[in-house]
């Protein structure tokens, strides 16, 4: 009889593809985590739902741009950041009650987005408008603002708005002069209510400016000056409307 040749089995072929396949499943998850968190980081800010207000509680929900949300992980969220004036605006009997608010927003953006994701119905009952800022410096004219305005007010349907000036801009200091100049007259029109709150962030010397220490970049608020900005906008929240 013949010799018949046996080849030896590779036992531990199929043990390494196994492993090389578990890691290739487990590098797949980590991968779909982070696009996950990349992804919920960079997309909208979608208004979540908030409790509606118990009698005589104040629940105000805000729209604006990188004044608002600086520093912030979720405004919509009720998640806001050191850097953020609505952090400064709490309390007292003023609850946040969410909103929206994006880096390099216009009121065009945040109309867009307020007509989508409104906050809840009944979830607020003051509404906080701070916006602008990047309109002047794309030139928008001040009747396409007050449109844009209008309809976010509509959007959000609060009984009560209250309307802010905007901080100084280094550069645009005649154009924010003329808009906050604007912004009364129109306010008061629409039965809104009007604060200057960023007066406080305003160099004496040269009100087209910061104060020392008060932005970082001669556009945002620093910390100290959105505590400046939110502690305004609260004492006007907290204020008996007249």
């Amino acid at each position: 009889m013949g010799e018949h040749l046996h080849r030896p089995i590779r036992q531990g072929y199929p043990i390494r593809q196994f492993r090389l396949l578990a890691a290739a499943g487990v590098l797949a998850a980590l991968v779909a985590a982070v696009l996950f968190l990349w992804l919920r980081d960079t997309g909208p800010r979608i208004p979540q739902a908030a409790p509606p207000p118990g009698a005589g509680a104040l629940a105000f929900a805000v729209a604006g741009d990188s004044i608002t949300a600086d520093g912030s992980p979720a405004v919509a969220g009720r998640a806001v950041g050191d850097r953020s004036w609505v952090r400064f605006a709490q309390g007292g009997g003023a609850a946040f009650a969410g909103g929206w608010a994006r880096d390099g927003a216009t009121t065009a953006d945040m109309a867009a987005e307020l007509a989508i994701h409104p906050p809840a119905a009944g979830s607020v009952n003051t509404l906080v408008i701070l916006a602008g800022t990047n309109d002047i410096h794309l030139g928008v004219p001040f009747a396409t603002i007050a449109e844009n305005l209008k309809s976010i007010a509509a959007s959000v349907g609060a009984p009560r708005v209250v309307v802010c000036s905007v901080p100084p801009r280094d550069g645009f200091a005649a154009a924010t002069e003329a808009y906050n100049a604007w912004l009364p007259g129109f306010a008061s029109e629409q039965g809104w209510e009007w604060t200057d709150a960023s007066a406080g962030l305003r160099d004496a010397g040269d009100p087209g400016r910061f104060g020392p220490g008060l932005s970082y970049d001669g556009l945002h608020p620093s910390q100290a000056g959105a505590a400046v900005l939110g502690t305004a906008i609260r004492d006007a929240l907290l204020a008996t409307p007249k």
